[in-house]
């Protein structure tokens, strides 16, 4: 199945052949079986090449002579599998599929690469930990056995892997297929796709016309990201900021390529808000009980020079622990004017003054 949907357009294996498409088709609905087999970011890549393609072709012959009606079904038929094929991918393996995305994405767009630096420290060190972790449950349960015998698991190595040296413009061709499935990973496995929402807006923001960004705002241009508490926009100043589970925050400056990350809280950022003039921003973290407000400097080079410093911080009312979904829906923050906030819960309300 992968060589059939690598292998180059040909007599023997044309781009819109019942062969390929019964490859794409089978791969969608199989992956979760055999994605230990196949090089992941090849695969996908090589879907939203042949769903690129198809959809081109689909739009030239629209209004065609009758002779042509065969082949518009075939490259129509070829669409169809590739987007199936697709969103089966993704709903099987959405944690592989996001980071093959955002990969790519960091190798093309300046503001990515901070944040992409900051996941591969984070998960070097999970890595690490879990490798230490399984050398002393390994030496625990077989004494003779060395303990760097342990071999690295699939999905390392996949989530490695350089995607095949596909070509950026993949990306913009199939930008519209792309923002659907992560609109389908956000609505039906939330708990999954939060934890790499920085890579998920990454993603999002290289997609998406920055001019529709600018003007209308996240919620119109991506509604699926709006629902979150931990991401916020700021109409006024056209920046965006996102928390991450690592207890870092990313701030986007839509008028311009760059990003600054910074670390923000020891646990995940549960929820963020900029003030109605957009400067302030308050950070709240469920996991060390405390709210922090940060001064936004004039502009983003003001930023980039650590004008954006914290200026105050208050501790919150320890709550009883709660599965991270639910903090995510449970606690948000509304500005009730430009220096009081509220922190809102199920049960209660506090204020917050700066």
């Amino acid at each position: 199945l992968e060589f059939m949907l690598l292998a180059p357009a040909s007599a023997r294996y044309p781009l819109n052949g019942a062969t390929r498409r019964t490859a794409a088709d089978l791969m969608g609905r199989g992956f979760g079986l055999w994605a230990v087999y196949v090089d992941t970011p090849a695969v996908i890549f090589s879907l939203l090449r042949l769903y690129g393609a198809s959809s081109r072709r689909v739009t030239a012959v629209d209004g065609v002579p009758v002779s042509a009606v065969r082949s518009a079904q075939e490259t129509r038929a070829t669409l169809r599998a590739a987007h199936h094929a697709l969103s089966l991918l993704a709903m099987s393996r959405p944690a592989e599929f996001i980071s093959t995305i955002a990969k790519e994405v960091a190798a093309f767009s300046p503001s990515s690469s901070a944040v992409a630096q900051m996941i591969a420290e984070h998960r070097s060190a999970s890595a690490l930990e879990a490798s230490a972790r399984e050398q002393s449950l390994a030496a625990l349960a077989s004494p003779t056995t060395p303990t760097g015998s342990t071999g690295s698991t699939s999905s390392g190595v996949t989530l490695g892997g350089s995607g095949g040296g596909v070509e950026g413009d993949v990306l913009i061709k199939c930008h519209g297929k792309i923002l659907n499935i992560l609109e389908l990973l956000l609505g039906k496995m939330t708990e999954d796709v939060i934890l790499q929402l920085l890579e998920v807006v990454d993603i999002v923001l290289h997609c998406t016309d920055d001019d529709r960004l600018r003007q209308h705002g996240l919620a119109a241009s991506f509604p699926a990201l709006s629902k979150f508490n931990m991401v916020s926009f700021c109409a006024s100043t056209c920046r965006l900021a996102v928390g991450a589970r690592t207890g870092q925050m990313a701030i986007y400056d839509l008028r311009s390529p760059r990003c600054q990350v910074i670390t923000a809280h020891t646990c995940p950022v549960t929820a963020l808000c900029f003030s109605p003039d957009g400067r302030l921003l308050v950070t709240y973290s469920f996991g060390d009980s405390k709210i922090s407000f940060w001064q936004m400097s004039g502009n983003l080079f003001g930023i980039l020079s650590s004008g954006m410093r914290c200026i105050k911080s208050f501790p919150t009312d320890p709550a009883p622990p709660l599965p991270v979904l639910t903090q995510l829906k449970t606690f948000s923050l509304i500005w009730v004017n430009q220096r009081s906030v509220i922190l809102l819960s199920n049960e209660k309300q506090q204020k917050f003054s700066v």
